[in-house]
């Protein structure tokens, strides 16, 4: 600050940014009490801030983008896969209109759900998040065979035309037990017994579906084994000899993803928020899911932030941290006891923020302003101390480095209420 002696001007070098947290006749010298279409650097010097244009027409909403995708639904109904010179082509229409579209991504694939709907986009088209379980398992039949006398199980599950298999529920039984080996010999003949059909099996409506297998226990066995694979649209399968296999069914009980309203990929599984409900994906399996295992919290789940050693869930009450990468393992540790903002999730380097951080940060707003999670749990509000954001439902967050300096860009959506204190 410089003093013009013959005119009284104060010169300012160095300008802190917007304040709200005290009233403007308490403010420091480089506090701001408005700032419009400005940016202040690291040197703490004011620029205008440059213009935008028209990227893509139309009326967009619910936007997302990685490093091979950019999407989002145009019109209101269209799911959209934007090209770089700004057209766009529709990957599934229909989308219901008003709910907020949530995304993630692993290698190349993006899995969408908005609570109401949900699907995989793989290249330019979208299919369906896992396979619907079979209705039944067909129906059985005892016909001539060379089966050993006794109890089988059996199961369906259904293939896709990428090879992802479908789960199934409980396998159904049948006792040959009555249907002993026949005395009845003769040249070129062998021994007869019984042997199963099973029929009625149901087709599925998915047109993914290319085929079904169809997996038999040993006689008076727990684990059944891929016996043979028939057309989606077969109907039935015989299975007269026993039939050699080293293919345990590993789906059973396993089903497609919940639709939910929050999804997030990390540590090789899917998660997907169903209100205040968390569900996990199987290992390595984002398309399979075990209804039963369930994680609940207290209040409707809004942020799904994972580290490199877990993961911090943001709620409408409040933000807590598991550590772990198996959500099996997680306990609970409260960070703050105010809630984040949906939708406002983002990433950076760690080292942008501590010096030596390793690998990227996770950073989302909250009722208190921004806040950046490292690794271990370590959490900071960015922005508290200064100034507090009006109160809405949902928003969004890009962090940029940007003409040299760092930078979050905030966009808040809904209702506001005022901020939740000021002087």
């Amino acid at each position: 600050m410089a003093v013009d002696p013959r005119e009284g001007v104060l010169e300012f070098s160095g300008f802190q940014g917007l304040r709200n947290t005290t009233t403007p006749d308490r403010f420091e010298l480089g506090d701001l009490e408005v700032a419009t279409d400005c940016d202040i650097d690291d040197a703490k010097r004011i620029m205008r801030r440059r213009g935008w244009h028209q990227f893509a027409a139309g009326a967009w909403s619910n936007l997302y983008a990685d490093d091979a995708n950019i999407l989002g639904i145009k019109d209101s109904t269209q799911l959209r896969r934007v090209n770089i010179d700004g057209t766009s082509i529709t990957v599934r229409s229909g989308i219901t209109p008003g709910p907020r579209m949530s995304y993630t991504s692993n290698v190349g694939r993006v899995y969408y759900s908005n609570g109401v709907q949900h699907g995989v986009i793989d290249g330019n088209s979208s299919r369906s998040w896992g396979l619907a379980v079979p209705s039944s398992q067909g129906d059985a039949a005892v016909i001539g065979g060379s089966l050993r006398p006794g109890a089988y199980q059996y199961a369906v599950v259904y293939v896709r035309s990428d090879g992802q298999f479908s789960g199934t529920g409980i396998a159904a039984k049948v006792d040959l037990s009555n249907y002993g080996l026949s005395t009845q010999k003769g040249p070129g003949l062998a021994d007869i017994g019984p042997g199963l059909r099973i029929q009625n099996i149901p087709a599925s409506s998915d047109p993914d579906v290319v085929a079904i297998d169809v997996y038999v226990s040993d006689v008076n066995g727990e684990m059944l084994y891929r016996r043979g694979r028939i057309a989606n649209t077969a109907g039935s399968f015989t299975y007269p000899d026993a039939v050699p296999s080293q293919y345990a069914l590993e789906t059973q009980f396993l089903a497609p993803a919940p639709i939910g309203h929050l999804v997030m990929y990390a540590f090789g599984r899917t998660f997907v928020a169903v209100g205040s409900d968390l569900y996990y994906s199987e290992g390595y399996s984002p398309e399979l899911f075990d209804y039963r295992k369930i994680i609940r919290f207290a209040s409707r789940i809004t942020v799904l932030a994972p580290a490199i050693d877990g993961m911090y869930v943001g709620t409408d009450t409040g933000v807590s941290w598991h550590p772990s990468r198996n959500p099996e393992e997680w306990v609970f540790l409260g960070k703050l006891a105010y809630g984040a903002v949906e939708g406002t999730l983002s990433f950076a380097p760690a080292d942008w923020f501590t010096p030596g951080g390793d690998g990227n940060c996770t950073l989302f707003m909250t009722t208190y302003g921004l806040v950046v999670g490292m690794n271990g749990g370590n959490m900071r509000n960015l922005t508290q101390e200064r100034f507090l954001f009006p109160q809405q439902a949902r928003g969004s967050v890009v962090v940029r480095k940007y003409r040299g300096f760092n930078q979050a860009l905030v966009v808040m959506q809904g209702t506001e209420t005022a901020a939740p204190s000021a002087s």
